[in-house]
């Protein structure tokens, strides 16, 4: 049987449809981040590494990966699209 490792999702887990606390080394994870933000731009990191997420219409954002052997962290960047950033 493989090891089971921790996924922290940021103190965001509400957020993400069909997210556990941990998965087997090897598996395959699929969860929707499901909090909807208008004009504003998403970025989802793996361990601090930029990874794609897709839009999946009535669910929300899919992330998806394959769990690596070790705990890995969920973050979410959201910056305000609408915003005006100068010259």
């Amino acid at each position: 049987m493989q090891k089971k490792y921790q996924v922290d999702y940021d103190g965001e887990k509400e957020l993400w449809s069909g997210a556990k606390d941990s998965y087997r080394a090897g598996s395959t994870v699929t969860i929707y981040y499901t909090l909807i933000i208008s004009d504003a731009d998403l970025t989802f990191r793996i361990d601090g590494e930029k990874v794609s997420a897709f839009w999946k219409e009535g669910k929300g954002y899919r992330l998806r990966f394959v769990m690596p052997e070790h705990d890995v962290k969920i973050t979410t960047e959201v910056v305000d699209s609408m915003m005006y950033m100068g010259e």
